[in-house]
């Protein structure tokens, strides 16, 4: 996932309507969903099809108003097609199944393609959408976002979270170093600040091998 921070008096429904204008048309599709401070919008690739050309999967766009602006977050996910349903029921993007794990452009479980430089225009629309409305509106760099990656099926969750939300497979923790205090990377044998020795998530520390 990426995010960018926009400011310079954007609202997310503008930046959804500017990002519908300039990607449904040709050889790519769009759909927004949701309306006033969150809006959700998705870009895919148009494809052949008897009955639609709606493509299976779609770079999805969090667009919402935070206190220092309206904050864009990208990523990969399932293209919805029931426009109806009930969204933001609580987390980021409550009602879609899971984000897909980076690279950005690699639809993962599928067959079809991607522009590798998909991602990388459709930032520019924005940013270009947002400087038409305002000269000095500030753009934030570009933020990838910290996800742990399924070992099972690949969906990159939230980094904390401790069960894939696609498929319900147990993700790898943090360790939490029992002398400082800090948070060390999944598979960490000592701490990355004091060297403590740190126990794994099946051996605790302090555990004894054998039969007594």
């Amino acid at each position: 996932m990426e995010q960018r921070l926009y400011q310079g008096g954007v609202t997310p429904e503008g930046m959804a309507e500017a990002l519908l204008t300039a990607w449904d048309q040709d050889d790519t599709i769009a759909q927004g969903l949701g309306d006033g401070d969150r809006v959700v919008v998705q870009i895919g690739q148009r494809r052949p099809g008897l009955f639609s050309d709606e493509p299976r999967q779609a770079l999805t766009l969090d667009i919402e108003r935070v206190a220092e602006g309206v904050q864009v977050t990208m990523g990969q996910q399932r293209w919805i097609k029931d426009t109806n349903v009930q969204i933001f029921a609580g987390g980021l993007i409550g009602f879609l199944p899971f984000f897909f794990a980076f690279p950005l452009g690699h639809l993962f479980g599928s067959d079809e393609t991607v522009d590798q430089n998909l991602p990388a225009r459709i930032w520019q629309s924005l940013d270009q959408y947002v400087a038409s409305l305002s000269p000095a509106a500030a753009t934030g760099a570009t933020t990838r976002l910290a996800t742990v990656a399924c070992p099972a099926c690949g969906v990159a969750n939230p980094l904390g979270a401790q069960q894939c939300s696609a498929c319900g497979a147990a993700l790898a923790v943090d360790l939490a170093c029992p002398h400082c205090g800090r948070t060390n990377p999944p598979g960490a044998r000592f701490c990355n600040q004091c060297g403590t020795p740190l126990a794994s998530p099946a051996q605790p520390q302090g555990a004894t091998g054998g039969n007594t």
